[in-house]
């Protein structure tokens, strides 16, 4: 008589409460019931978050880090298996609190870390089951960046600064100008022109070849790293006198002994590539078009004249014309294969046969002219007998009438 039970369905808008209002029941003397003290039951339909934090963004070695794992409310159930790790192990999982815990991480040097903690590992007081943390990446570099040392010029011989770029493979940080060492000269005016992109300018004291090194563990990148030491760049100081298209005429010097034959002119011994770096064993290649208001060619062969020598045999037209039609091009001139095959033609021989073939038209031009005369000839003395023999025909026709 003093006891119910009743089956209480939230509606799901918020915290749900029960009241049992006063004299809403009375016992046996007729006295109506005093009011129940309110219940409340809370209303959590909210999943529990989780977020990774405290990962570094990137290391260079395999030494342990800790990470903390934080819910956004308190939860249970959950573990260190619980955790999904790529290219790491976990260790020392430690619960601070109801919703905090912390783990150490050590890579294991396979590559970039990842950490992930799954949907429905943990769950509120409520029983609602957590959802998964945004997964947390950790770059695992262990590469030294490179450095490259670029634009320096090969020779000088004024000590006006000239620019110089320095390249890491990476960005970097931690580099200064005075980690660039020069010998006999002095760096100035650095600039960084991205994070792994500097540039300074080099000034000559005149004392000799100029230096430029950048030495290791000068610079770091993202992950620590200290850098490789650059390959070292030297350029030469020479402020003597160079052959040039300016002085070559100088009579006061001796091109031919002081610098074509000598080690001092750096050029002197070398092939001169311009546009390209591949100089194909020639002493100058250009890759591209050229122009000069005059060209010397000398050959060491002997020149085309010997066309013109009594001994020599020239060819009938008839064998000219059966060469072309057998391999379509003039005997003793490349054709257009072989001008291909052989990557080109060299000038001046190719002037020479050219001459040649000038000289031996030359020859059939004279032989042509004294047929030409000869046909000439016999064709006046033609004229003449027909003249002739028009007047013995008029002669014989006065004769009979």
């Amino acid at each position: 008589g003093n006891t119910y039970t009743v089956d209480i369905t939230p509606s799901g808008a918020g915290d749900i409460t029960i009241d049992v209002p006063a004299n809403v029941a009375q016992d046996a003397a007729g006295n109506n019931n005093a009011a129940a003290t309110q219940v409340t039951t809370t209303f959590d339909a909210g999943a529990p978050s989780v977020v990774i934090q405290g990962a570094p963004a990137s290391v260079n070695t395999t030494a342990a880090y800790n990470v903390t794992l934080e819910f956004s409310e308190d939860v249970v159930g959950f573990e260190l298996g619980d955790l999904v790790l790529s290219n790491a192990t976990s260790s020392n999982f430690v619960a601070v609190d109801g919703n905090t815990y912390t783990v150490d991480i050590t890579p294991t040097g396979a590559g970039d870390i990842t950490i992930d903690v799954p949907a429905n590992v943990a769950q509120d007081t409520a029983g609602n089951n957590n959802t998964a943390a945004l997964t947390v990446t950790t770059t695992y570099d262990a590469i030294a960046p490179s450095t490259n040392i670029i634009g320096e010029p090969l020779v000088v011989n004024t000590t006006n600064p000239y620019s110089i770029t320095i390249e890491f493979s990476e960005d970097v940080v931690g580099f200064e100008l005075g980690d660039i060492i020069v010998g006999n000269g002095m760096a100035s005016n650095f600039m960084i022109v991205d994070g792994n992109t500097y540039t300074c300018d080099i000034t000559p004291n005149g004392a000799g070849d100029i230096t430029i090194d950048v030495p290791a563990n000068v610079a770091q990148d993202a992950a620590g790293n200290n850098n490789t030491a650059a390959s070292q760049a030297i350029t030469s100081f020479d402020d003597a006198l160079h052959y040039t298209s300016d002085n070559a005429n100088l009579t006061t010097v001796d091109w031919q002994t002081r610098d074509l034959n000598a080690a001092q002119d750096i050029f002197a011994t070398r092939n001169v590539g311009i546009g390209t770096i591949n100089t194909q064993g020639y002493r100058l290649a250009v890759d591209g078009n050229v122009i000069a208001e005059e060209i010397k060619v000398e050959l060491s062969q002997n020149w085309p004249d010997f066309v013109f020598e009594n001994k020599y045999e020239l060819p009938t037209l008839e064998d000219v014309e059966k060469h072309i039609l057998e391999k379509g091009h003039l005997e003793n001139i490349p054709s257009a294969k072989q001008v291909v095959e052989s990557g080109g033609i060299l000038l001046g021989e190719m002037n020479a046969k050219l001459l040649q073939k000038i000289e031996e038209l030359t020859l059939y031009s004279i032989q042509q002219e004294k047929k030409i005369k000869k046909l000439q000839e016999e064709n006046v003395q033609v004229q003449q007998l027909a003249q002739k023999l028009l007047e013995l025909e008029k002669q014989i026709m006065q004769m009979k009438n």
